[in-house]
């Protein structure tokens, strides 16, 4: 179990949802999100919920991660399930 009380994202969530061409708040909100003690199990969240979307599909920032890192991270993902299978 994590000790934590009160996560980051839970004190102000319209940081979570920057605009996405304003590359100073993004990397910001990423920041303050990677601090979190709970930024693997966010994540594993954020891509179970998000499937196999494309960028067009995922918003806001989780584990750690914008939507186009999540993007990235669950082709990389697809591509060594296929590859050991």
């Amino acid at each position: 179990r994590y000790a934590v009380t009160t996560p980051p994202c839970a004190a102000d969530p319209e940081t979570w949802f920057p605009n996405p061409q304003d590359q100073v708040t993004t990397d910001h909100a990423v920041a303050i999100c990677r601090s979190c003690p709970l930024v693997e199990p966010c994540l594993e969240v954020a891509m179970r919920a998000e499937g196999t979307y494309g960028t067009w599909a995922r918003y806001g920032i989780y584990g750690g991660l914008t939507p186009g890192h999540r993007a990235t991270l669950a082709r990389r993902r697809a591509r060594r399930r296929r590859a050991s299978a």
